[in-house]
């Protein structure tokens, strides 16, 4: 297909067709947007085996991306992977195809659990940007002054926040990263709200951004809250034909404060890329 030509060509230039002859599998690992069965259907059809240790190795690689993007996961455990890679391959030496796998670096072993490359990486990143968050703060505020002004919210809006609604809100303001979570009917909205309207009340001069991972949710945070809200990939940047951001560690957000909503559809490789352009966000919200 013309699509996957330009991909190619974009990685490869003028060597793709060297290249790709001499491993039509590499395009696995080094083109995006081709997976194994593409790769696996021009390879067989060049003539390699199907006991190839390139086509194994690609294989076992691609099954553990596949069971972790079923499960929600970012790693397999040893057990279920040989089960089914030797379902797929029963002749085949499932421990030495899956210790080539591990000394390429195509896979990686942590405490006995097989994550793919890219899925170990981005979830260490998140954990060393999340140890050190945040890398700049915001003045600290009366914690008198913030009832105050949610007094003053409830009352302008006819709201009454509970116990734990409070508490919620009031650790907004007292925390740099905080997690919502509620299921629905349980006032996440509401109490987002009130953290907006008093976030922009008690410091004017800062800039806050509302995002979610699609457009329909971002709409809906818009108009609920009265906010200019994005999608993840448009506050980034995200060049659809190159899929990079064009907001980076390198050129990182200028915000201060960032409420992401509708966390759960956010995947491990988003959020790093979120968060690596982080380093001048003073407080995050996750609902």
């Amino acid at each position: 297909g013309i699509r996957n030509v330009m991909r190619l060509e974009r990685v490869y230039g003028k060597k793709a067709y060297e290249l790709i002859k001499e491993n039509p599998y590499r395009m696995c690992d080094e083109v995006d947007g081709i997976g194994f069965k593409t790769a696996d259907k021009l390879a067989l059809s060049m003539g390699l085996e199907m006991d190839d240790p390139r086509r194994l190795k690609a294989a076992c690689t691609a099954l553990v991306m596949d069971q972790c993007m079923r499960s929600g996961d970012s790693y397999v455990d040893i057990e279920g992977l040989e089960i089914a890679f030797k379902k797929q391959f029963p002749e085949s030496d499932f421990e030495y195809t899956l210790q080539q796998c591990l000394v390429e670096r195509k896979l990686v072993e942590d405490e006995g659990h097989i994550f793919p490359l890219s899925q170990y990486i981005e979830e260490r990143t998140i954990a060393r940007i999340l140890t050190q968050f945040p890398y700049v703060s915001l003045e600290s505020m009366d914690p008198l002054k913030i009832h105050d002004h949610l007094n003053r919210f409830e009352l302008a809006m006819n709201i009454h926040y509970d116990t734990k609604q409070t508490e919620a809100i009031l650790s907004f303001f007292e925390k740099s990263f905080l997690i919502l979570t509620g299921g629905p009917g349980t006032g996440k909205t509401t109490v987002v709200g009130a953290m907006i309207h008093l976030f922009k009340d008690l410091y004017p001069s800062y800039t806050l951004a509302c995002i979610a991972p699609t457009g329909r949710a971002a709409k809906r945070l818009s108009e609920i809250n009265d906010v200019q809200a994005y999608t993840i990939h448009s506050l980034l940047k995200w060049d659809l034909e190159s899929n990079t951001f064009g907001k980076t560690e390198q050129d990182p957000l200028e915000v201060d404060v960032l409420i992401i909503d509708e966390f759960s559809m956010v995947d491990t490789y988003l959020f790093a890329q979120l968060l690596k352009a982080s380093q001048k966000v003073a407080k995050i919200l996750i609902v």
